[in-house]
């Protein structure tokens, strides 16, 4: 007889496969995901100043999970649940949100009355029942957002994302969102549900809503309100049913025909789909659509259509609407204890943009010059099919991000909710330029590609502060990254001195044609028409360390010999600035006077990197001219600027005090793997008394930009004073140098003290009521009141990355896991 096997703890004999564990009520999120109640914009938050136009912006906390991908332009998914704001222009992002856009539910348990609700707390037509704020939960962890339902019996959510994937380049730029809506039945009774998704033929640019934006924008540019170029009309608007053959997809097309379009906008289209339920339900239930419904109303009649039975009627037309809307709705019954989910997707048909100089472009999935309506279905039909596998790719790529032991839970959050900007900064990434051959950036295979320094700062890949983000696009999309360098590289090898320009352009002008547009508003040639560049010290410098990074990270020997020319080019122009020909440039950095350690490391750093490459390259003629330069500029430097009695090195020869973003090109010089620029004694100390005097004293609000000795704030340092403030990215990279020099110093306290600097910053973006920064963290908040900002959504925010960098290199020591 066969000896029994011992029983396992449910039972079944030992050796026996586990049961397989039932489904989560509600999608499952991801532990590091950054929650809010749905809804919850807090009172306080909305009150928060831009100081340098003295505006408030009422919805800037209604922000989430942008959808669309690199390039293609898009909308959030907003705390709310609703559509907005949209940033479908580059240089355009436009406050407004959709009423006639959302997701809708009828629900009825067993023989108990039907409820139907509006799945948004705000922003939707009237006639529609909407949830209360807090009836829900909002989660979001780039690329993909999710929402719970709560006052439902069964278990609602909606999972929503784009296939913005890691070094996939043709899915990360897809004009395609996808939506999952999921139900399980918790109850003892059949459920009967309907979901329904509603959208209109929306505009590409609204000149109606472009008002609060104008006033920042007036800063820096002189634009004409609602004549602005970047305002491109879109009329002609039709909607029609587009089923497929088969009819297994239902989908409607909602474009637009008018001779008065302008190119940008003639013959472009959305495309709503579903193929009803995807799993858990028998069938694909019943699906119903309403091609035309009219948008400009109060949705009353459809509402009381789905409202009825959860199906649609599609006599319900607003043909005549001046703004036709469509609907899909997807019913079907769950049994106890079921679980079904029904997709939804929207794509769109915009392949074409055209800048205020007249050059059109292609965006980066489009291979054709004008819009053709049907590649909206087609893409919306690949959606459906695809969903499956797209978020499985993006799992596989965010998963080792988000659950990676040696980083702190708000770390990993932090760094993959702030690529947000990627897609949403204004970003563009072309296919060929459409109206002539393009000047820069033409080699095959190459895609030019920008976001702007800032929505109020409309400037195209701003050299100096993409120094403190580049880590992110090195590591998830390489390509990119190589095609900006080289596209750099063109440029310094068209400027009159080898100069490294501020900018690629501006949306405003000509980008990637004319390029410095920052120059042009601020004309910093002192009576010199031949300059074209912005005369800072730092360009240069950061090139050189760019490249390098990019070469040391990719190993792609091709493209540091394409880059070599203009390396030497503007490598020999940085030394005609060295004055008093001790190594040093004499040249400002950005709006700073005279900010020499800065300068100094950051040269400091480049000739170390171009020593390295031209190692490598056997240029050892090069090598042993920079490697002497570097011991030049390294021993005045540490002549002229280092302070024994304090243990630090002074921001200038005159000026004692000290600078938090000093030694951003240490930080390179980290990163890659280059010998330390300065004494390493000295740099630890350094270190430490930036603790001291720049972090420790400010309680909790960051690094505090320049000091003096005494604690006290700088005076008359930069022209805008910068040195009252803190800078976002500017702390997170000197909290990457802290930890690891922390750690190259056995220095624990030091290490630590840098974890803690990153979470304050990210707590005050992200989780801090009375500031409500997220998925729009400023340029820099007052060391005195961080709810005095400058500049939202700006893109520096995305240095936490070094940050990440930095702890991922080892991992955190015990007890500063959650900093």
């Amino acid at each position: 007889m066969p000896t029994a096997r011992p029983a396992t703890p449910d039972g079944a004999p030992a050796g026996t496969p586990p049961r397989p564990s039932p489904p989560p009520a509600f999608w499952p999120v991801p532990d590091c995901a950054w929650r809010r109640r749905l809804g919850d914009r807090p009172a306080a938050a909305l009150r928060v100043e831009e100081h340098h136009s003295g505006r408030t912006t009422p919805d800037r906390t209604k922000r989430g999970i942008p959808l669309g991908g690199i390039g293609a332009g898009g909308f959030m998914l907003n705390l709310c649940g609703s559509f907005g704001p949209w940033n479908m222009k580059p240089g355009r992002l436009e406050e407004r949100f959709l009423p006639q856009a959302a997701f809708h539910v009828r629900e009825r348990i067993g023989d108990a009355p039907a409820t139907a609700r509006t799945l948004a707390t705000e922003d939707v037509l009237p006639a529609w029942p909407r949830l209360a704020p807090g009836d829900g939960e909002y989660a979001a962890l780039f690329p993909q957002g999710w929402c719970a339902y709560e006052p439902f019996a069964t278990a609602l959510s909606l999972r929503f994302f784009s296939p913005v994937i890691r070094e996939r380049y043709e899915e990360s730029a897809l004009p395609v969102a996808v939506f999952l809506l999921r139900a399980h039945n918790r109850r003892a009774e059949r459920a009967r549900l309907s979901f329904m998704f509603t959208f209109p033929n929306a505009t590409y640019t609204d000149p109606e809503g472009l008002a609060r934006r104008e006033r920042a924008n007036e800063i820096m540019f002189d634009l004409p309100g609602a004549d602005d170029p970047l305002v491109c009309p879109r009329t002609g608007l039709v909607n029609e049913p587009a089923t497929d053959a088969a009819g297994e997809v239902t989908a409607v097309l909602l474009r637009a025909n008018d001779p008065a379009n302008p190119v940008e906008t003639e013959g472009t289209a959305w495309a709503v789909a579903t193929a009803g339920v995807a799993g858990g339900a028998a069938g694909r239930g019943t699906v119903t659509a309403v091609p035309c419904w009219d948008g400009a109303g109060d949705g009353a009649a459809l509402w009381r259509d789905f409202a009825e039975d959860g199906r649609l009627d599609p006599d319900v037309s607003g043909a005549a609407s001046t703004l036709p809307a469509a609907a899909l709705a997807v019913a079907f019954d769950l049994d106890p204890g079921e679980t079904a989910v029904v997709p939804f997707v929207l794509a769109w048909e915009f392949p074409l943009v055209e800048f205020a100089g007249g050059t059109r472009w292609r965006r980066r999935h489009a291979d054709r010059d004008a819009a053709e309506p049907a590649r909206a279905v087609e893409l919306a039909r690949r959606g459906l099919a695809s969903w499956e596998r797209w978020l499985a790719d993006v799992e596989a790529w965010t998963t080792p991000i988000a659950e990676d032991p040696r980083v702190p839970t708000w770390l990993r959050q932090g760094a993959l909710n702030e690529l947000f900007y990627t897609t949403f900064g204004g970003s563009f990434w072309e296919n060929g330029c459409v109206t002539r051959p393009k000047r820069f950036g033409a080699r095959p295979g190459q895609h030019l590609h920008f976001v702007l320094e800032a929505q109020d700062y409309p400037y195209a890949e701003t050299y100096d502060v993409r120094h403190h983000v580049a880590a992110a696009y090195r590591e998830l999309w390489p390509a990119i990254e190589r095609d900006v360098q080289l596209g750099y590289a063109d440029f310094v090898m068209d400027t009159p001195d080898g100069s490294v320009p501020h900018d690629a352009g501006s949306p405003h002008g000509d980008p990637w044609f004319a390029y410095d547009a920052y120059a042009t508003m601020y004309p910093y040639g002192e009576g010199d028409t031949a300059r074209r560049t912005t005369p800072w010290g730092e360009f240069s410098p950061k090139f050189v360390q760019q490249v390098h990074a990019h070469w040391v990270a990719s190993g792609d020997d091709a493209f540091l010999d394409a880059c070599w020319p203009a390396l030497l080019r503007t490598y020999h122009y940085q030394r005609t600035t060295d004055v008093n020909d001790d190594g040093l440039s004499e040249m400002k950095s950005s709006e700073y006077r005279d900010n020499r350690l800065f300068n100094a490391v950051l040269w400091l750093g480049a000739l170390a990197a171009l020593e390295a490459m031209a190692k490598a390259r056997g240029e050892h003629a090069v090598a042993r001219e920079v490697g002497a330069e570097r011991a030049r500029a390294r021993e005045a430097a540490e002549r002229e600027l280092w302070d024994a009695e304090h243990g630090y090195y002074w921001y200038n020869a005159a000026t004692p005090d000290l600078m938090a973003d000093a030694f951003l090109g240490q930080r390179y010089a980290d990163a890659t793997g280059l010998p330390p620029l300065l004494d390493p004694a000295r740099v630890a100390s350094h270190l430490r008394r930036c603790q001291e005097r720049l972090v420790q004293p400010f309680g909790g609000v960051g690094a505090a930009n320049v000091r003096r000795p005494d604690g006290s704030p700088s005076e008359d340092l930069s022209e805008f004073h910068h040195e009252r403030e803190v800078w976002l990215g500017v702390s997170y990279v000197l909290a990457a140098t802290m930890v690891h020099w922390g750690r190259r110093a056995a220095d624990p306290a030091l290490e630590q003290a840098g974890l803690r600097l990153g979470r304050d910053v990210w707590h005050r973006v992200w989780q801090d009521d009375t500031t409500g920064y997220w998925f729009g963290a400023p340029e820099a908040w007052e060391v005195e009141d961080p709810t005095r900002c400058r500049v939202p959504m700006y893109q520096r925010a995305r240095a936490v990355w070094e940050l990440l960098d930095a702890v991922r290199a080892a991992g955190p020591p015990p007890g500063v896991t959650e900093g």
